[in-house]
């Protein structure tokens, strides 16, 4: 990766030659460097704080299993669209979101009946654009499953019963599983469309009906792009193309306008920011659980060696009274002989 500041575009590229994993790790080296010098020159009241970390040696030497386990957590540098997310991790996710009713096989049919339908499965359950930048917060792994999962919420839960929009090839049918319930008139050889209904509206809105002079036919039109509320549309295949959104209300927040396209993510910003706020919480949760934990050991661990005390006090008086028996009795044989 090469860096932004004069600085870090100063920094050596590594050569390639020798030990393949040798060279990927001076690689990661570098590529760590380079973003340590963008970020300091980006904030440099950062700096006094890095260099009393290295000075004090508070940051220590990791070993190969520690930088391989950070790769793991991470996305690769390339990945940094909702299209560029891999698709094994999305095929998890999608599974784990569903509960299994999407499974790892229909994963796999989606995969090879259209290498772009599992980014449009996301793209559907979350409401996201395909080219949309992904925040550099969501390239840790499960941060960015937990964004994706509050989103999946916010949005309507949208997967549920979708497994019954796929048939067993594997290819999607996006009529009965987009956004939009249509109604058709006139016969089933060429019918026009009648109304259009809103499935996600909050509550429940009424279908709108089509005016009969867009004579949009089910022969002539072919639903496009139908995965985005913003986007889905009819088409011709020509000039006209006629955009399913634009024939609700603009301004009514429970339409389809709902989830308007924004690249600036601000609708990410506030479940990144939820998200942080939930982490922080669960990590003060598990700290106190674990002082608990060592509270109630120690206490424990107090009243064990209490009773030990006890119980060998108690032994002590016992071979001291034993004793005491043993004399007298001694002494009772002696005075009869």
């Amino acid at each position: 990766m090469e860096g932004t500041s004069g600085l870090a575009k100063r920094v050596p590229r590594v050569r390639q030659g020798g030990d393949t994993g040798q060279y990927k790790k001076k690689v990661i080296e570098r590529n760590c460097l380079v973003k340590i010098i963008d970020r300091l020159e980006d904030d440099r009241s950062m700096a006094p704080h890095v260099w009393n970390a290295l000075d004090l040696n508070l940051i220590t030497n990791v070993t190969d299993d520690e930088v391989a386990n950070h790769q793991a957590a991470f996305f690769p540098e390339k990945v940094k669209s909702v299209k560029s997310l891999p698709d094994p991790w999305i095929a998890s996710w999608l599974v784990a979101i569903t509960n299994g009713r999407i499974t790892s096989t229909m994963c796999d049919k989606l995969h090879g009946a259209d290498t772009s339908a599992l980014v449009s499965l996301l793209c559907v359950a979350c409401m996201l654009c395909p080219t949309l930048t992904l925040p550099k917060e969501m390239r840790n792994k499960l941060f960015c499953s937990r964004v994706l999962i509050k989103r999946y919420a916010a949005v309507g839960n949208r997967l549920q019963n979708f497994e019954k929009c796929i048939n067993e090839a594997g290819v999607i049918n996006w009529v009965l599983a987009c956004a939009f319930d249509f109604t058709w008139s006139g016969n089933s050889g060429d019918s026009r469309l009648a109304s259009i209904r809103y499935k996600y509206g909050i509550p429940a809105q009424p279908a709108v009906v089509i005016p009969a002079h867009y004579n949009i036919s089910s022969t002539a039109y072919t639903l496009v792009e139908p995965w985005l509320d913003w986007m889905g549309m009819f088409s011709d295949g020509a000039a006209s193309s006629l955009k399913l959104c634009d024939f609700f209300n603009k301004k009514d927040s429970k339409g389809p306008w709902r989830f308007p396209y924004d690249k600036a993510c601000k609708f990410l910003q506030e479940d990144i920011t939820a998200v942080k706020a939930a982490l922080v919480e669960e990590a003060a949760a598990a700290s106190a659980g674990v002082q608990v934990a060592v509270e109630l050991t120690t206490a424990a661990e107090g009243a064990t060696n209490k009773r030990k005390a006890t119980l060998q006090k108690a032994r002590e008086a016992l071979a001291k009274e034993q004793e005491s028996n043993r004399g007298l009795k001694l002494r009772r044989t002696e005075s009869l002989e």
